[in-house]
């Protein structure tokens, strides 16, 4: 980012910005016109101003799905991108409770930061950053949380900044710093650098979902994997005494409603017995993102006594009405070959208007000929594209989980 860029984007927090953004807020809420929005923008200010006061308001819009004070904050794309949704924040702040003195290394826009600093009025946090213009929005969404008084902004580099005095440290180490990768070497700092540097206090390191496991990981540390609604989000390594459960593998949701659903599994109970149906039973479950990251198919499907439908294709069937945001339940209402004339056929027969396509173990190219597909019906059901034992299959069935992830 060049120089009279940088100005721009803190040109955006001053008060001669904020009426602008606002009404172009409102604009974007009222469906107008992207090009009509710039080009009064353009009348009232200048063009590189104009395109990031229309880019903050497309993100923060587009952030409420991940704080309920979107629309106050201050936010870059990759800031947006890489910041902790409040759910997950707010659950992973649960483990810091116990600290009095807590460091947000690499804070970003603040997303984890927010909620650290919400835990008590007593405690102290601060958030550390190396980017100037970052550390300015950090500081801002703080006001936007209501915890200003909370916490400390400071601009450091991670290798620079004296951590002794802290209790707990939680970093976000920059994963698109070499363009982007899962490889945790390529992290900046990288996960080697923060484990020899903290990896005998208490610490939380934030990291992709697809990362390997880093070497010389020490066995007490615990692995976990956060998603909520649908999604895999990040992966956690948890050192000392913010681990729940030493060397364990987790998979977790965070239900909307802010509960927790989560399987946690030590090294020595992990079950990798892949169990394949001889028949596919009344439902079919889907492991949620995170427990498919964490490995842990297998662990959960063992235990609540279903099978896989193929050794490679990650969907669970069985017979037993399980009620959890770990797995996505269907009622199987008809099974057909992978063929779409025989499909959309039983579609018509049960008055089907709109389907939901999914595929796992099918050629790719099914899918897009499957939502092709030309209904006139009234109800709205799945179509599951996979494989039972060696065979090619179609399942027609009902989403009917109990939660709403």
């Amino acid at each position: 980012m060049n120089t009279a860029t940088r100005e721009d984007y803190y040109w955006l927090v001053s008060s001669d910005a904020a009426p602008l953004i606002k009404r172009c807020q409102e604009a974007i809420l009222d469906k107008t016109n992207v090009v009509r929005i710039a080009k009064s923008l353009r009348k009232q200010t200048t063009p590189a101003r104009s395109a990031i006061i229309l880019e903050l308001a497309q993100l923060r819009i587009k952030a409420r799905k991940k704080f309920p004070f979107a629309e106050e904050m201050f936010l870059t794309r990759k800031g947006y991108e890489q910041a902790t949704s409040a759910l997950i924040a707010e659950y992973k702040a649960k483990r810091f409770v116990k600290f009095e003195r807590i460091a947000d290394i690499c804070c970003g826009i603040g997303g984890d930061l927010m909620y650290l600093a919400n835990r008590d009025a007593d405690c102290e946090t601060v958030g550390v950053d190396n980017d100037p213009l970052v550390c300015l929005y950090a500081q801002q969404n703080l006001v936007a949380a209501k915890v200003a008084g909370h916490a400390e902004i400071v601009e450091s580099d991670f290798d620079d900044y004296n951590l002794s005095s802290f209790e707990a440290v939680h970093i976000d180490p920059d994963r698109r710093a070499h363009g982007r990768t899962v490889q945790s070497n390529f992290f900046s700092p990288s996960i080697a650098e923060i484990l020899n540097r903290l990896s005998s206090g208490n610490l939380a390191i934030k990291m992709a979902p697809a990362s390997p496991e880093p070497g010389n990981l020490p066995n007490s540390v615990e692995r976990e994997w956060i998603g909520d609604r649908r999604e895999c989000k990040q992966q956690v390594l948890w050192c000392g005494e913010t681990v729940s459960r030493p060397g364990a593998l987790t998979a977790t949701c965070v239900n909307r409603d802010g509960s927790v659903e989560q399987i946690s599994v030590g090294i020595d109970e992990i079950d990798q017995t892949i169990v394949v149906a001889e028949e596919i039973g009344q439902y079919i479950f889907e492991p949620h993102p995170s427990v498919l990251a964490a490995k842990l198919t297998d662990t959960i499907g063992n235990r609540c006594r279903l099978a896989r439908l193929a050794p490679t294709v990650a969907y669970l069937t069985g017979n037993n009405r399980l009620s959890t945001s770990l797995l996505t339940r269907y009622k199987v209402i008809r099974v057909t070959t992978l063929n779409t004339r025989i499909v959309a056929n039983e579609l018509s027969r049960l008055d089907v208007g709109q389907i939901e396509v999914k595929n796992r173990g099918a050629e790719k190219l099914l899918t897009d000929q499957f939502a092709r597909m030309k209904l006139d019906g009234n109800k709205r059901l799945t179509v599951l594209l996979t494989r039972h034992k060696q065979g090619g299959i179609a399942i027609i069935a009902q989403r009917q989980s109990s939660r709403t992830l």
